[in-house]
């Protein structure tokens, strides 16, 4: 299950533990006139990841940058 956090306005964590894994990983929204998201965790949660931002913003409109840290 992924959580939403709106820890700041109009900035969100989404974070999913991986118990598999022993990891947690986390992806990050900053909704600004040129929105960015901020990884979309690993490869096997991303869509996962991208159909919750979804949620929050129709991501073809309003999306300005993904930036990807480690692929």
């Amino acid at each position: 299950m992924i959580e939403v956090f709106e820890v700041h306005d109009r900035v969100y964590v989404l974070a999913k533990h991986l118990k598999e894994n022993k990891i947690s990983v986390a992806s990050f929204l900053l909704l600004d006139e040129l929105s960015v998201i901020i990884e979309t965790g690993t490869p096997y949660v991303a869509k996962e990841f991208l159909r919750k931002l979804e949620e929050i913003i129709p991501l073809e409109k309003y999306l300005t940058y993904l930036l990807l840290m480690n692929i």
